[in-house]
């Protein structure tokens, strides 16, 4: 797993740091930039024609990241849940339940 460290606590120079492996976790204290590094990566792996899984303890840090990236004109996404009114307004158009995904080809 890769881990990008954000902040005061990532290296003495306050940049990233990574290892090997496929994933990436994004760590650091509140305030250090960790949404601003996930959607700049976001933006550069759909460059890349990557596909993103972002996934997260709260819907609200989802939510933020999600946001950022409409903000900056990026709408090339999926939010996925059960219960879209828990959503932002702002990302309703992009939301997918669990049943949608049910009755795809």
């Amino acid at each position: 797993m890769k881990s990008i460290l954000c902040g005061q606590d990532s290296t003495s120079d306050g940049g990233a740091q990574t290892s090997s492996g496929r994933y990436h976790m994004v760590l650091g204290s509140p305030g250090s930039g960790k949404t601003t590094a996930i959607v700049s990566l976001i933006k550069i792996l759909a460059k890349m024609k990557q596909r993103v899984l972002l996934v997260n303890f709260t819907n609200q840090a989802i939510d933020n990241v999600l946001i950022r990236l409409k903000d900056s004109g990026f709408n090339d996404f999926i939010r996925v849940t059960n219960n879209p009114s828990s959503v932002d307004e702002l990302l309703r158009e992009n939301v997918k339940t669990y049943s949608m995904f049910e009755t795809m080809d």
